[in-house]
């Protein structure tokens, strides 16, 4: 048995976008291994590491070639493949020759269509060595980044010029071209503090590990993430960095050094999101925060190295900063010489998707709807009034220069300048957290940290209205793609809801919006509505994590199957259930085989009466039934009521599932005697609507696990 081996790729360049360094990050290294398995060739593991400067790939515990095959081929049919004599045919032949066979290596093989001449043969794998020069290539070439150039007369087109290849299997070099750029066994540092050649001897990625961090380059990112942590740390006086630009400087640094600053106080006057997020976009340094997360006036900036003139690159990272923020104080001073109210009418001048008006429309809308939902909320009259005020004010900020110099600032400036022109505290909260969620992926029990509950329902209201505008008009997402983000505004009013739990009807918001857009929508209002129906289905699902198929994806469809608008009740029955099936599998079950089994005589059955005839009850299973009906279905009218659905689901398995099974078992539902027939399925109706109409329709649980 051949030894296995380590390859060790280096693929050096020119300054990586940070765009490219993700996508190498997300997909390189899975998509590497694929390629490995589709060679057939074993490896115990694959690692995958970049840098601005290089993306390194090794392969741990590689197989010396590739598993042997076994192939087989399919000849002429077996009467065509030999004469009369048993002579081989020139069909024969000819299939020999073009498959390199030999007449013994023929055999019969029966297949659908008859016995044919075949022949199955062991081939060895090619070594390692000989498809790893060419996958390598193939591999890079595949990748389509978001931008990519070329660079010599070779065409081929990466994020940046390729400058040196390494490629090492074990301690030798295995020759590879990216380009015109062809491979040896050296490597580069640092471009500025070790910017010389450097020889590796062999495929050890510990080794290589250490060679590097000695030519001053890091190259795990994550190790890159820690030392900025940790040096971050060090200079604030232990003060929390913020995460996200933790791991895009990772990405624009091959060996961090963490330096701090100061800055002079006066621009603490400003909010402290327009110091954070200037700082961010213009130099990409860290703004510092005292233990109570009020701002400081410092700031630390990640450099690639330490360098020797710490304290110029310190005060040019100063000068800079105070010119920025000079620019955002005299943005901030400008914004506030006018009232974001005398702002609103002139969102004329800003259209909203195209056909749907403007913004100044769009203002007009919400304002309109917060009333609606305030009605449907049952808000006081102060509530109603600052849910109106705010959904009036909160687009004024587009107008303002600080959001059109830091786009990400809309709505916290909305807020900051309602604060300064004196509007409500809960009216200015709301104008921020209005554009909650910001993920998707973000845990929705964080939103009751960091939304108000006005800001969430004016959150609701203001994606609401994109959602029946853009459906409206047909720009539903297809596929991959939704360039008007609707499946996040979707899925915020889903996450708003299962986080604050309003209790509404979204169906009716949906349909004033509709009315309030007019004729500026080209579907029809049941289209609309069907359409958003499905949508919002869809997004449930994935906010719960419900994959299609799973015993989650049925309890919920059960759920739908009831009622689905109310998004509140959605939540509170779906988890109900969901806790109920796994705690209390057996009266559960109860309850569904009650269920299934008046779902299925009802099958195919139309235009039941709802009318139960006393006098028509013939047999004493079915009085029964009736009895309990009359009797009972208070108590669980009751609990359905209280909206303790799994109580509910207990008491219903209880009281009827013993006399349903005895119904079944001695009283013929489908007799020829019409009335008497129509009576009987009038009873299941009955009995089935009980549970169904409030909490939800169990014969869609499959009850094998």
């Amino acid at each position: 048995m051949e030894q296995l081996k380590n390859y060790l790729l280096e693929i050096g360049t020119e300054e990586l976008p940070t765009d490219s360094l993700e996508l190498v990050e997300a997909q390189f290294k899975s998509r590497a291994e694929a390629r490995l398995r589709e060679e057939r060739l074993a490896f115990e593991s694959v690692r995958v590491a970049t840098t601005p400067r290089r993306v390194v790939f090794f392969i741990q515990g590689l197989a010396a070639r590739q598993a042997a095959e076994i192939a087989e081929w399919v000849g002429p049919s077996w009467d065509k493949a030999y004469d009369a004599s048993g002579n081989p045919t020139l069909a024969l032949e000819g299939f020999l020759r073009s498959k390199n066979l030999e007449a013994k290596d023929i055999v019969k093989k029966e297949t659908p269509r008859g016995v044919y001449a075949a022949a199955r043969k062991t081939l060895a794998g090619k070594k390692a060595e000989q498809i790893l020069p060419v996958l390598f290539p193939e591999f890079l070439k595949s990748f389509s980044f978001p931008k990519a150039m070329r660079w010599d007369a070779s065409q081929i087109s990466f994020p940046r010029p390729v400058r040196w290849i390494l490629s090492l299997l074990d301690s030798k070099v295995l020759p590879l071209s990216v380009g015109n750029v062809r491979a040896n066994r050296f490597t580069f540092g640092h471009r500025f503090l070790a910017p010389r050649k450097i020889a590796v001897k062999k495929a050890d990625w510990e080794a290589f590990l250490k060679l590097m961090e000695k030519a001053h380059v890091v190259l795990e990112k994550e190790k890159r993430e820690q030392i900025i942590r940790r040096q971050f740390a060090s200079r604030t006086g232990n003060a929390a960095c913020e995460e996200e630009l933790v791991q895009l400087t990772a990405k624009l640094v091959e060996e961090p050094y963490v330096v701090a600053g100061k800055f002079s106080t006066s621009f603490l006057s400003l909010p402290a999101e327009i110091l954070s997020t200037s700082m961010k976009k213009h130099q990409k340094i860290f703004a510092v925060y005292d233990a109570n997360h009020h701002l400081k006036p410092a700031f630390a900036a990640v450099l690639n190295g330490k360098k020797s003139n710490l304290s110029k690159i310190i005060r040019n990272y100063q000068g800079v900063l105070e010119a920025k923020l000079r620019d955002a104080q005299f943005f901030y001073t400008e914004d506030t010489k006018e009232s974001l109210e005398k702002k609103v009418e002139k969102l004329t001048g800003i259209i909203f998707l195209g056909k749907l008006g403007t913004m100044h429309d769009k203002t007009l809308r919400l304002a309109e709807l917060a009333g609606i939902l305030a009605n449907a909320l049952k808000l006081s009259s102060g509530e109603t009034d600052r849910l109106k005020r705010a959904a009036f004010l909160c687009k004024a900020d587009l107008l303002t220069h600080m959001v059109y110099e830091f786009p990400e600032l809309q709505g916290i400036m909305g807020r900051e300048y309602a604060m300064a022109g004196g509007e409500p505290g809960e009216v200015a909260s709301a104008i921020a957290d209005h554009y909650l969620p910001k993920s998707l992926s973000q845990p929705y029990g964080e939103l009751l940290k960091e939304q108000t509950r006005l800001g969430s329902l004016l959150a609701i209201l203001e994606k609401i209205d994109t959602l029946v505008g853009a459906f409206g008009i047909g720009l539903e997402p297809t596929g991959s793609q939704d360039p008007y983000a609707l499946r996040r505004a979707a899925g915020g009013v889903v996450k708003i809801i299962r986080a604050f739990g309003p209790r509404f009807d979204l169906k009716d918001i949906s349909q004033a919006a509709i009315r309030l857009y007019g004729t500026r929508l080209s579907k029809s209002e049941t289209e609309i509505l069907g359409r958003l129906e499905a949508f919002f289905k869809e997004r449930l699902a994935f906010e719960l994590g419900a994959s299609a198929g799973s015993k989650d994806d049925q309890i919920l469809k059960a759920v739908f199957k009831t009622s689905w608008s109310d998004l509140g009740s959605v939540f509170l029955r779906y988890g109900l259930l969901k806790s109920f099936y796994g705690k209390e599998r057996a009266s559960f079950d109860r309850a569904h085989k009650v269920i299934e089994r008046t779902h299925n005589i009802l099958k195919g059955a139309s235009n039941i009466q709802e009318e139960i005839k006393s006098e028509l009850l013939k047999e004493k299973p079915e009085q029964k039934l009736f009895e309990i009906v009359n009797d009972k279905i208070s108590d669980f009218d009751r609990l359905a009521r209280e909206e303790k659905f799994d109580k509910a689901t207990d008491l219903y398995g209880q009281i009827f599932y013993g006399p349903v099974h005895e119904f079944f078992d001695k009283v013929l539902v489908n007799v020829e005697d019409l009335p008497l027939r129509e009576n009987r399925r009038a009873l299941m109706k009955k009995i089935n609507r009980i549970y169904v109409d409030h909490v939800a329709d169990l014969s869609l649980v499959n009850q094998q696990d």
